[in-house]
């Protein structure tokens, strides 16, 4: 992995405007070994996959809830796996099953995982390299703080879709709203109420991404499922910072 992050006053408590981004690259190649082998590794698929990031926002009122961000997400994909000695997908931590390149920081519920969650893999991509098909998405958050520093009203949207087009399905993944409403009634607490709607795209109708119920299905001929119906979230948290 070869990459480069850089930020200019990400939390905008020393100026109106905020930005981040990073570029990622992972590179190199995947060797195996058989039990009668064990020390003779031979070349599986050669690795070349790129992820990028870049977020802007701006503070327009007097505190630094009072604001708007814009990020946009981009990974590659791979239409073929390692079928052609080559995978230009992205690979994380999850590909070995650590927990890693969630996105929570997104600010979407059910689009990506969510911050404030007991579970952060139940997503519509839960991985940056969204099951090594990649993807293209975009977020856009807004916030107010109704009383400074006390209440605070947060509405955003977020948009995704995937760069490999998945089996018999297509590659709109979703498009999400959302909102949320904290009362930081303490120092380093709040209580805040959440809600989110996902609208599901024919991405799901991919026998590959939702799986048949057939345990023989042809996956050779695969026609279109019935997407699943649209998700939807609302939940309570009370958030204490303990020092």
């Amino acid at each position: 992995w070869t990459g480069l992050d850089a930020s200019y006053n990400p939390m905008l408590a020393a100026g109106r405007l905020g930005a981040s981004a990073y570029v990622v690259g992972n590179f190199g190649q995947i060797t195996t070994s058989t039990a009668d082998a064990p020390t003779t590794f031979t070349k599986l698929t050669g690795i070349g996959g790129l992820a990028a990031n870049a977020r802007v926002a701006f503070r327009y009122g007097r505190t630094s809830h009072d604001m708007i961000a814009i990020e946009g997400t981009y990974t590659s994909g791979d239409a073929n796996g390692i079928s052609d000695g080559k995978y230009s997908g992205v690979l994380t931590g999850n590909t070995w099953g650590a927990p890693g390149a969630l996105m929570a920081s997104s600010g979407t519920y059910l689009l990506m995982p969510h911050t404030y969650v007991v579970n952060r893999y139940y997503a519509a991509i839960t991985d940056l390299s969204n099951m090594g098909f990649g993807m293209t998405a975009g977020t856009l958050n807004a916030s107010v703080d109704i009383l400074p520093n006390k209440l605070e009203l947060k509405v955003g949207t977020g948009v995704a879709r995937s760069n490999i087009k998945p089996l018999a399905g297509d590659n709109f993944i979703g498009a999400e709203l959302n909102g949320r409403l904290s009362w930081r009634f303490r120092p380093l607490v709040a209580l805040e109420a959440h809600a989110a709607y996902l609208w599901l795209g024919d991405y799901f109708a991919s026998p590959e991404i939702v799986a048949p119920d057939d345990d023989n299905y042809d996956f050779a001929n695969a026609t279109p499922g019935p997407v699943p119906q649209n998700p939807w979230t609302t939940f309570l948290t009370l958030r204490w910072l303990m020092i």
